[in-house]
């Protein structure tokens, strides 16, 4: 008898614990929503710099904020706008705000896309080729948009918020992005024209991104359409199968028909299988639109499908990872591997909780065997969002001390970076695990807590 009060005592508190969990992580989520407004600036998105995401402010106690590898954290962005509206409708909330801030940053990156006449490439007109520049936020974007990246926040606080506590956004008056005219190239003269541009890092982060919206929007939607467009768009421009820009395919080229450096993501000879997976899952065109003969005879699928096994490195096995959860493209025997394939190639570097839930979303998956990492994941995350202010000050407590948790190596994610990227991170990681986690396991057993109070978070 008194085994089965401890059972059931054992069985109350544990289900008390995991309500407590689940009301934290709602409200976590809200408070990272509200603060994402100080990342990135949602305006018309003609505008350069609107929609473009920041990877962290008040870098080393200072006031300013930086674009780095802006067109992985948009990917993320657009994943977290398409979830979110997934859940708003299924509770019959009105989702006109996230579905018009999503369409805003759709609009961002064509803009991004039409670049040829900028400064850099100086020809004379502008096209939607595929070849995108990472991010265009001006040297003087606080001048316009300070009000905004700056909402309710006192111009004495340098390193957080203390109205709320480590992690809340401080006031900014500096930009870091890729403007030859900010302050950090003047000063250093290290601008490099050759950089900042497409490379197929940031290509897979942007797909994995459109993938999302591809799954989650109505078909007859813009958002839906244009993530269909942008991806075809984009595939063509990195195969090059009509050799327009020069004579080698899957290697990438800029406007001026030179080849990108192998060192900054200009060949993507080997995951060429992998892109036209994923563009045939986010076209819904046959797989032969994007992979003829040419590239059969290669042997590229072959080589793909090593991937899930050896031979990529801890940089690079997120982007696989990514890479093949939205194309479902890793196969044995004929039978389809890629589950296994991504928790083999995450699992060192603890990434697999996102892009397993990532998989199982877009490919309507039924395993669950990695639930509990992800729920660890949302039950770890900090209150006031993710940071890294320096040695000490940081939050490491289950490995969110780097800029983006599911690519930066195990050792950044609890030892954090400060000597390259420290500073307050826009937390969409923790925001894209939730809504996945929330779509496509608990929207199976009970309805999302909390989504009634967005209307308010809306500035």
């Amino acid at each position: 008898m008194k085994s089965i009060i401890l059972a059931l005592s054992l069985l109350i508190i544990t289900s008390s614990i995991k309500s407590q969990n689940y009301d934290l992580n709602n409200k976590k989520y809200w408070l990272y929503r509200e603060r994402l407004q100080y990342f990135v600036v949602n305006d018309k998105p003609e505008f350069e710099g609107v929609g473009c995401v920041a990877s962290e402010r008040n870098s080393w106690g200072t006031q300013t904020i930086a674009y780095g590898q802006h067109i992985i954290n948009f990917g993320y962005y657009l994943g977290v706008l398409a979830s979110e509206y997934a859940l708003l409708k299924k509770q019959g909330i009105n989702a006109d705000s996230t579905e018009n801030e999503l369409e805003n940053a759709l609009k961002s990156y064509i803009r991004l896309d039409k670049c040829e006449k900028s400064e850099r490439w100086g020809m004379s007109e502008n096209k939607f080729d595929g070849f995108f520049m990472r991010e265009d936020v001006p040297y003087n974007f606080l001048e316009k948009y300070s009000e905004k990246l700056n909402f309710g926040l006192d111009k004495k606080s340098t390193v957080y918020n203390t109205k709320f506590g480590v992690g809340y956004p401080a006031y900014v008056d500096e930009i870091y992005s890729y403007d030859k005219r900010c302050k950090i190239y003047v000063s250093r003269d290290t601008w490099n024209p050759k950089a900042g541009i497409i490379s197929q890092d940031e290509a897979i982060g942007l797909l994995m991104g459109l993938a999302i919206v591809k799954k989650l929007m109505p078909d007859s939607s813009y958002s839906c359409k244009t993530a269909k467009l942008i991806t075809k768009t984009l595939i063509t421009h990195i195969r090059n199968n009509d050799e327009s820009l020069g004579s080698k395919h899957w290697m990438i080229y800029n406007p001026h028909g030179e080849l990108v450096d192998y060192n900054l993501g200009g060949d993507a000879r080997a995951y060429s299988y992998g892109f036209a997976k994923a563009a045939e899952f986010i076209t819904d065109e046959p797989i032969d639109s994007f992979y003829s003969g040419y590239e059969k005879r290669r042997a590229y699928k072959s080589l793909w499908n090593t991937f899930q096994f050896y031979g990529v490195s801890n940089t690079h096995a997120h982007l696989v990872a990514a890479l093949a959860a939205v194309g479902n493209s890793w196969s044995i025997a004929g039978k389809n591997n890629t589950g296994k394939g991504i928790l083999n190639v995450t699992i060192k570097e603890k990434w697999h909780p996102l892009y397993l839930l990532i998989w199982k979303t877009l490919q309507n998956s039924k395993d669950e065997y990695f639930i509990n990492d992800v729920i660890i994941d949302l039950n770890s995350a900090p209150e006031f969002g993710p940071y890294c202010l320096n040695d000490s000050i940081k939050s490491n407590f289950g490995g969110w001390a780097s800029s983006a948790k599911y690519w930066h190596t195990k050792e950044e994610q609890f030892d954090g970076t400060p000597d390259w990227f420290s500073g307050l991170y826009n937390g969409l990681d923790y925001l894209l695990l939730y809504n996945l986690y929330h779509l496509s396991v608990i929207e199976s057993e009970k309805k999302p807590k909390g989504f009634p109070e967005y209307n308010k978070f809306r500035k």
